[in-house]
């Protein structure tokens, strides 16, 4: 005996009934940064890139997946690689954006990583996560000058060619590697050259002044 059309409809509706929070778990898991993969096999062709706004705008909301009271420290470009792929392009964007983050209800710290829309734990030192010992200042999030502004006003200034490096940072040094590290206002730095001592130029991420500029004799 062949069923019904009733018993069709109601064992379809059934199955989709079934299948649609398998569908939604499969996509809530896809996208939560709390999964550590110290082994993410990063896409040979990415397709998103990102301006540090945009980044720091769509990790954001992500980041308390991690722990509801997750604040982010700090950020910089990441991972390094050519300008075509991971590095920073002329337009001021890369395809990933690294976020420090700490929880202090966890007292942990760790790293999560911006690709194709999704943040995940990329982690510290081969570490999900590093004990967090002193209270964490978060980064401010009304900063207003953007990672291609901050490379244009870097090579109007001088610099030469794109940096290898894009971070956020508080501090500068006034003369040597050995001297006391001088407090300021936040500032993007822009390092660059491969090897050995690279020079940099920081740029205030609210004004857009240079505060320090190293191609400037």
């Amino acid at each position: 005996m062949f069923p019904s059309r009733r018993r069709l409809f109601l064992a379809g509706a059934a199955a989709t009934a079934l299948a649609i929070p398998c569908v939604l778990f499969g996509f809530l898991v896809s996208r939560t940064p709390h999964l550590w993969q110290p082994n993410f096999d990063y896409p040979q062709v990415p397709t998103h890139f990102y301006t540090a706004r945009e980044a720091f705008d769509t990790a954001l909301p992500q980041i308390t997946s991690w722990h509801e009271d997750a604040i982010v420290t700090g950020m910089h470009h990441g991972p390094s690689g050519s300008p075509e792929t991971w590095g920073i392009r002329a337009d001021g964007k890369a395809a990933a954006w690294s976020f420090e983050v700490s929880s202090s209800s966890a007292m942990e710290y760790t790293i999560l990583t911006l690709i194709d829309d999704v943040a995940f734990v990329s982690g510290r030192d081969g570490q999900p996560a590093l004990p967090l010992r002193s209270s964490p200042t978060p980064l401010p999030s009304d900063w207003t000058v953007d990672s291609d502004q901050a490379l244009t006003i870097a090579t109007s200034a001088g610099a030469q060619g794109l940096p290898t490096m894009i971070s956020t940072t508080h501090w500068r040094y006034t003369s040597d590697a050995l001297s006391t590290p001088e407090s300021f206002p936040l500032a993007w730095q822009l390092s660059f050259g491969q090897q050995g001592r690279q020079p940099y130029v920081l740029v205030d991420m609210y004004s857009g002044t240079i505060l320090q500029n190293d191609f400037m004799p």
